[in-house]
């Protein structure tokens, strides 16, 4: 098996060094400007560099994210950038924005790229087309199944597969939920995570639904360490841990616990999970048991957190009473043991850590449990200041409890756990990039040589450094005879605070020289030290790219996108064409529909070529849009040559370029400049619809979400912490006839489409206006194509 790379997240420093010492072959992390995790600690341009030489002594990789959709005004800045971080000696960038891709290819051609998750690679024909693009690697979307990967791994571009971690309820790079409430974009690297709050549900008619999940757009933490040989086996190459806003804590236990299976399969083990380490993966950070439903093709309930969208730690026990004050008394579960306050230790079989003083602990009210409008966060619990044994019981405080909640048998959990944390701090606590006791070495091998009496010592990293010292001249010795080999194997192998492992000594000197010790010792602290100084890094700087900031801009108007949800399309065929038609714009429909649609106006007698549509292959398609595509990819390619396509993603460009197909790039592109726009015309697309980035409230109902899993009901009410019911905001969940995905978009009645009432907006599929600015019209379908080198929306 080959080994895979396991890529764990980096926040700051103390979260680098957890990664390293705990056994990571590569680490990601942001730095201080274009990085979808602004929230982070993140990284200087200084303490990159300084990253870097720490991870390269010890064979870690370093990847930069630069994840971020990028406005015309910061190309160049961005791209700037890029060029100090790889004069600091990265060894990858993770990108998203198109526009920013074209940039680096051109002026930063030795920069590797990875792909990033944002850009919702979820098929086959995506993958390799990134390959054709210049990206080494992708980072798949965390829907994909088993099967999906193994598929993906067979083309000629390594794949990167989140293993842990959270997930994101909607397909990566293509929400707009958090930037639609507020201001904070996920694209933008601001998300606030709407998706994590409370939301009631109704169905149509407006019935609330109070067997639905308080929380229906949360998901469970990702865990697939039990399908580590099935994931290694399928040619995975690199296993990505989620979390570059958790503690080092976190980073240090998920990192430990995968290293240790990972390397268990590469040895021919069977990679089954202890159930100790499965208890350390869930006292560090669980959402209510840990997912692997994505990976086995189940995106149903069991995706879900349900009612608890936090961390909801472990069950320990049940309450067995209460005693005075804030006191209450536990039964604890079989497994566990107790460090009581006086250091005694209870015997028993340990399978998580013993409770104690400092673990954090949380009762989980089971008559609150089926309140829907109770805040779950104000549950009672507490730090435990005070922890005895007491008979069969333990005996815990101060457990606050405003509301006089708590009854006997209530669940008692824990939500951290002092002892872990404090085992794991060892792995980074007092460490700097520079200085502190360290355990993770990497191999290098010595080559001892000899001429004309100078003794040469040649250091070979693992990672292909090297470096040479010399000592001598020296006198030929019948005193030295074998003796100096010894002597010097001995002196050769000592490394002491050094981040290297002499892995073997090439002995090819003759041993006839009578060397003190002191001298040899000498000549391995110099060989080393010239070796650390290989590894700072002396990339030349990029050159003046001759990029001026006015010659990245483009005109600003750009189209809005507006989406209308018909019942059927015989409505929309009699009311949605007079609607398009008073609006003085074609329209566009899933591709899916083209070919009954033009049944349609052939039942009737219509002129096929007065159907004035553009069809559209959706943002993600996997499933049963792209099994009909394939099933009737002929008959789809001959009307589409009339008409032209718009496709929402990047796979599908050379099916229907190579048949000479008219291709227009869709907002799942997310072209969000004019370099974006360059880049995918350059591809081939006559042209380019704009990202949902500059999409407005008044833009209709776009979509907020592409989601694998269905929630219950119609519609969902979002409603923050402490304020009224009756302020929240609905949006719709629209669930596609012809797609596995389904749709969150706004409610059109609060946006007031009071006019699409008589069309009885309820949804069996998307049919999308494009409503162009000022100026502007909607490109003319078919094989030739009169907006060639301008925006898709030019006269």
């Amino acid at each position: 098996m080959k080994k895979p790379e396991l890529l764990a997240p980096a926040g700051g420093i103390p979260q680098l060094i957890a990664a390293v010492e705990n056994g990571a072959d590569a680490v990601y992390l942001g730095g201080d400007l274009f990085n979808a995790r602004m929230n982070a600690s993140n990284f200087s341009i200084d303490e990159i560099r300084r990253a870097a030489v720490f991870a390269h002594k010890r064979d870690v990789d370093i990847h930069v994210t630069m994840n971020t959709l990028l406005k015309d005004e910061e190309l160049l800045p961005a791209l700037k950038y890029a060029g100090k971080l790889y004069e600091a000696g990265v060894d990858a960038l993770i990108v998203q924005d198109m526009g920013l891709v074209r940039l680096l290819r051109k002026h930063l051609p030795g920069m590797t790229l990875h792909m990033s998750t944002q850009c919702t690679a979820s098929d086959v024909r995506t993958v390799r087309a990134a390959g054709d693009m210049g990206f080494s690697r992708v980072v798949l979307a965390r829907e994909l199944s088993l099967d999906e990967i193994r598929e993906m791994c067979r083309q000629d571009v390594e794949i990167e597969v989140f293993v842990h971690g959270a997930l994101c309820i909607c397909y990566s790079g293509q929400c707009q939920l958090s930037r639609y409430f507020g201001t904070r974009s996920g694209n933008r690297g601001t998300c606030a995570q709407p998706c994590r709050l409370w939301y009631r549900t109704f169905s149509e008619d407006g019935t609330r639904d109070d067997r639905a999940p308080g929380h229906p757009l949360s998901p469970r933490d990702m865990c697939l360490v039990d399908h580590m040989a099935e994931l290694i086996d399928a040619g995975v190459t690199s296993f990505k841990i989620e979390g570059r806003m958790k503690s080092p804590e976190y980073v240090a236990q998920v990192v430990r616990v995968y290293r240790k299976y990972i390397d268990q399969v590469l040895a021919g083990g069977d990679g089954m999970v202890s159930s100790r380490d499965r208890m350390d993966l869930s006292q560090i950070f669980n959402r209510g048991r840990f997912t692997d439903a994505y990976l086995r093709g189940d995106s149903g309930k069991d995706l879900m957190s349900g009612t608890i969208p936090k961390n909801q730690g472990i069950l320990i026990g049940n309450v067995a009473g209460r005693g005075k004050g804030d006191l209450v008394d536990i039964s604890l579960k079989k497994e566990m043991d107790v460090v009581a306050q006086n250091g005694s230790r209870s015997s028993g079989r340990r399978v998580t850590w013993p409770l104690t003083t400092g673990d954090g602990v949380e009762i989980r009210s089971s008559h609150d449990g089926e309140n829907k409008d109770v805040d779950n966060g104000a549950v009672p619990g507490g730090i435990i200041s005070y922890c005895r044994l007491a008979g069969d019981l333990v005996r815990i405080g101060d457990i606050k409890d405003k509301r006089n909640s708590i009854r006997i048998g209530d669940p008692v959990y824990r939500t951290s756990s002092v002892l872990q944390m404090r085992e794991l701090e060892e792995s980074f606590r007092g460490k700097t990039l520079e200085e502190g006791k360290f355990q993770r070495k990497a191999d290098v091998e010595l080559f001892v040589t000899e001429k004309c009496g100078m003794l040469k010592l040649t250091a070979v990293h693992q990672r292909g450094n090297q470096a040479e010292a010399e000592a001598g001249p020296f006198e030929n010795s019948r005193k030295g005879g074998p003796d100096l080999r010894a002597r010097g194997e001995k002196a050769f192998s000592k490394t002491g605070g050094t981040p290297y492992n002499i892995r073997k000594i090439h002995w090819l000197a003759g041993e006839n020289y009578d060397i003190p010790m002191s001298r040899l010792n000498a000549l391995r602290r110099e060989v080393l030290e010239r070796l650390d100084e290989t590894f700072i890094q002396d990339r030349p700087a990029m050159m003046d790219t001759g990029l001026r900031e006015p010659e990245l801009s483009c005109d600003e108007s750009t189209p809005r996108v507006l989406e209308l949800y018909y019942l059927d399309w015989e409505t929309f065929s009699r009311d949605g064409r007079e609607h398009v038609t008073a609006a003085g714009n074609k329209y566009g429909i899933p591709v899916r529909c083209l070919v009954p649609l033009v049944e349609l106006h052939r039942h009737r007698g219509e002129m096929v070529g007065d159907i004035t549509v553009i069809p559209y292959i959706s943002n993600v398609s996997r499933g049963r849009e792209n099994e009909y595509i394939e099933e009737h990819l002929d008959s789809i390619l001959e009307l589409t040559g009339k008409t032209g396509v718009y496709i929402g993603s990047i796979g599908w460009l050379q099916v229907f370029r190579s048949a000479g197909v008219t291709v227009y790039g869709d907002y799942g592109l997310n072209t969000f400049n004019s370099s974006a726009v360059r880049a995918l015309k350059e591809l081939g697309m006559a042209g380019v619809a704009p990202s949902l980035e500059s999409a407005a409230k008044n833009c209709g109902a776009y979509p907020l979400m592409t989601l694998e899993h269905r929630p219950d009901g119609d519609l969902l009410e979002k409603r923050s912490h402490g304020r009224p019911v009756d302020s929240g905001e609905r949006v719709r969940v629209f669930n596609r006839n012809f797609s596995d995905q389904t749709l969150i978009i706004p409610d059109l009645d609060e946006l007031g489409f009071t006019e699409l009432e008589e069309l009885q907006v309820r949804g069996c599929d998307v049919a999308r206006i494009y409503v162009p600015p000022l100026r502007q019209g909607i490109p003319d379908g078919g094989r030739r194509s009169n907006t060639e080198g301008r925006l898709p929306f030019s006269d």
